[in-house]
């Protein structure tokens, strides 16, 4: 901006200097043409054209700035020092035209009524003096703007190179990488190196705090893990104990009114309680299942699915259809096929009592040594953000969430209103 103003501003001067320049010229000519016009003020002289022609040669000879001197008399005759200078009395306004790529500044006194002097003075040399002088300026002022901009960018990059420093530490940040930058000592004391010392400051307290935080996950990651073993294992251990203790109870007890029918006949009231007992132990073995599936103990992760879909299907109008490719049961662990299990279990009860749907799709895989699997509904389906959805459904996903994480995996779930819910996850083996 300086350097812009201060272009205008001799750009202004050199105009200036230029319209004095010219009144010089014009001056000399005048002065010229006044002494033109006393050599031919006396009549016999005008009418004398060889003695004119002489004092027009002379007036050329003895002013180089001079190129043009031409005499209008009496008569109306026209003499110049060049005949192809008479046209140039017709210019009645112009002050300055050009001729043969020459500038020319035209002065033009009268003698009398009938008889004129016309003077022109070359501006060539005051032209080159002018563009030379303006080349230099140009020059001066190129070499000067250069010079600025150096030491702009040399200041600037002083300031800014701590800027961009600060500003990639940031971004840095994001990426959990947390550093001390150093400033410039020449900026140690100004506002940027308080700013780079409250970014120090600020790193290392968001350090500290994002490993305590990850202590504190750790931690509950720690008892999330436990509390989901210690379940497990208080579901099996009751599943157990219901299928041997009271389910044997009661195949005994069963067993024991049939000896009786037999032996008494049949009597309503011994087969009213017999089809109860047989009704409780289907009951029992339901319950048992949801516990803890005996199957996914001794037979493995997809037995398991395969008898949750029959007994589900068994029960109710769902068409679910249950795929499994590429399972590799040697790497499947009890806590992985547990997690899996409970997963899948809970996202298709889910899907039967809220979604409305009539097709539920289970996709379970394994690759580069990671278990994969989604659970699709065509239900009417809800909006995550919605804070209204149920209180226990919200917790089962929070659970499977919790399960996943646990094992290094991560849970997904895709849901619009009207366009069904996928619920997809991932388990590191």
């Amino acid at each position: 901006m300086i350097l812009l103003l201060s272009v205008v501003v001799v750009l202004f001067e050199y105009c200036q200097f230029q319209n004095k320049y010219y009144k010089l010229f014009e001056g000399f000519g005048k002065k010229k043409a006044e002494e033109l016009k006393i050599e031919l003020s006396t009549p016999s002289k005008q009418n004398d054209v060889k003695r004119i022609q002489e004092i027009l040669k002379a007036t050329i000879i003895g002013s180089p700035f001079i190129q043009v001197a031409c005499v209008k008399t009496q008569t109306g005759n026209i003499l110049c020092n060049k005949n192809e200078y008479r046209s140039l009395f017709s210019e009645n306004d112009r002050k300055i035209i050009k001729l043969n790529n020459t500038r020319l500044f035209l002065i033009k006194t009268s003698i009398n009524n009938a008889s004129s002097v016309l003077i022109g003075v070359s501006l060539k040399d005051a032209d080159l003096f002018f563009l030379n002088f303006l080349k230099k300026i140009i020059l001066l002022f190129l070499f000067g703007g250069f010079v600025l901009i150096l030491i702009s960018m040399i200041f600037l990059n002083t300031f800014i190179k701590p800027i961009k420093t600060l500003r990639k530490a940031i971004e840095s940040i994001h990426n959990g990488n947390y550093q001390q930058v150093k400033v410039n000592k020449l900026l140690r004391n100004d506002e940027i190196g308080l700013l780079f010392d409250s970014f120090n400051a600020m790193s290392n307290n968001l350090q500290k705090h994002e490993e305590e935080i990850k202590k504190q996950q750790n931690i509950i990651s720690n008892l999330i893990k436990r509390l989901i073993s210690i379940q497990e294992e208080e579901k099996k251990k009751i599943a157990q104990e219901l299928h041997d203790q009271l389910s044997q109870t009661l195949v005994y007890i069963k067993l024991q009114l049939d000896i009786l029918r037999r032996n008494i006949g049949h009597n309503n009231e011994i087969d009213s309680l017999s089809n109860l007992i047989s009704n409780e132990l289907t009951n029992i073995h339901d319950i048992c299942f949801n516990l803890r599936p005996i199957s996914l103990d001794t037979l493995g992760l997809a037995s398991a699915l395969k008898n949750f879909v029959f007994n589900i299907q068994k029960k109710s109008n769902f068409n679910i259809r249950l795929d499994i490719e590429n399972l590799d049961t040697k790497k499947l662990n009890s806590d992985v096929s547990t997690c899996i299990f409970r997963v899948i279990q809970e996202a298709v009860i889910n899907s039967i009592k809220y979604s409305k749907s009539s097709n539920i799709y289970i996709s379970v895989y394994t690759n580069n040594n990671k278990i994969y699997g989604s659970i699709k509904d065509d239900g009417v389906g809800f909006e995550i953000n919605n804070l209204e959805v149920q209180k226990d459904q919200h917790f089962g996903i929070v659970m499977m969430k919790e399960r996943c994480s646990v094992l290094d995996g991560k849970l997904n779930i895709s849901s619009k209103l009207n366009e069904g819910t996928i619920v997809s996850f991932e388990v590191q083996l």
